[in-house]
């Protein structure tokens, strides 16, 4: 019988022993883990996790294939749009080196209703699907080639989803639906000099693939497959960087919405001068002014020396410390640091002796806290 009880230390020393296999050992399980120790697999994933921490979690996610390379948000948005034309979670996570299952909750997490309606149409295109003979398909498909009818319409004729009437196509026919469904739909053919200015367009700039597509009026998914195809893993870096790109504006948003938030709620009235070049000398400016104290909001964990294009303790202080403001002034003899990852500890030492202020994400929560309670 599988125990639920608490972890006894015999259970917990035998854990870490089989821990090691678990990080050696590629075929050795969590499952064989659970087995072993007579436990519950959840439990045993909760116990490792509170014990090693994100050294665990790697490992796992390794393990179950879910990031046996790094797929970005935007990609699985593009595998969705594919999903839900019509091909399977399993086919489109093969294609990114990946399992059906870890797919599907990254579908889920990042597109929520969206997804669940796609699946839930699936599954019942599925049932209907299995009633069509290809023989059928191959005469509606005649009927596609040599007539003005719509996928749309010829879907509804054996009623099933022209989603899924377009993938039957696909598979049947590849490359000739392809070629004459890329005609019939859009009307003109996309010639390589097109596809390339194209990818030199998306690697220059935030245009998207989605935005890409439409421009050139084909759908993202044939362009994505031209580049899959022409740039391979340069195409996938591309990606990559861009989503990483939109992901930092995201949490660099959030940061500083949160960080206003305390600001206001700890009684400070700062001035926003994200936007205004507000000290004599500089270009540079920081988050916010409250009367002669300069606030820097970071996402990212903060160190003590720069690194790229991410400011570190150091900048920050030399930057701004001591400045005087065009609007007053005033000089800025006063700080405050806000960031939402932490600080390194060299950076608390030296904010120490700089009497500089430093907020994380945990004095936030304890202020957010203190608010709700009393109200």
């Amino acid at each position: 019988m599988i125990s639920s009880k608490r972890f006894t230390k015999e259970e917990i020393a035998s854990l870490k022993k089989l821990f090691e296999k678990y990080k050696e050992d590629e075929k050795f399980t969590l499952n064989d883990i659970a087995k072993k120790l007579q436990r519950n697999s959840t439990g045993i994933s909760k116990r490792l996790k509170k014990i090693f921490g994100e050294e665990y979690s790697k490992i796992a996610r390794n393990k179950i294939g879910t990031y046996k390379r790094k797929v970005s948000n935007e990609e699985v948005k593009e595998l969705f749009l594919l999903y839900k034309r019509g091909k399977s979670a399993e086919e489109l996570a093969k294609s990114v080196d990946l399992k059906a299952p870890p797919l599907r909750i990254r579908m889920k997490k990042l597109l929520g209703k969206k997804y669940e309606v796609v699946a839930k149409r699936k599954l019942k295109d599925k049932r209907k699907i299995q009633k069509v003979e290809d023989k059928k398909i191959k005469e509606l498909f005649e009927l596609y080639k040599t007539s003005k009818v719509s996928l749309n319409k010829l879907a509804k004729t054996v009623d099933i989803n022209h989603e899924t009437l377009r993938y039957r196509f696909e598979k049947l026919f590849n490359k000739e639906y392809r070629k004459f469904g890329r005609i019939k739909q859009y009307g003109r053919k996309i010639t390589h000099d097109i596809y390339r200015k194209a990818f030199e367009e998306y690697k220059s700039t935030d245009i998207s693939l989605l935005e890409l597509a439409k421009k050139l009026g084909i759908s993202f998914e044939t362009i994505r497959e031209f580049f899959i195809k022409k740039y391979g893993e340069k195409y996938r870096e591309i990606a990559q960087q861009k989503y990483d790109a939109s992901e930092a504006r995201e949490k660099g948003k959030l940061a500083e919405y949160l960080a206003l938030s305390y600001l206001k709620l700890i009684g400070l009235n700062p001035i926003d001068v994200r936007n205004k070049h507000i000290l004599n000398g500089t270009l540079k400016r920081p988050d916010f002014i409250a009367g002669d104290m300069f606030i820097e909001v970071k996402n990212s964990y903060l160190r003590m020396k720069s690194s790229g294009n991410r400011k570190g303790y150091a900048e920050i202080v030399s930057t701004y410390l001591g400045k005087k403001l065009k609007l007053n002034n005033k000089i800025l003899t006063k700080g405050m640091i806000i960031a939402i990852s932490g600080f390194s500890p060299d950076v608390k030492e030296q904010a120490r002796k700089d009497g500089i202020k430093l907020v994380g994400l945990e004095n936030i929560k304890q202020v957010f806290k203190e608010i709700q309670e009393s109200a």
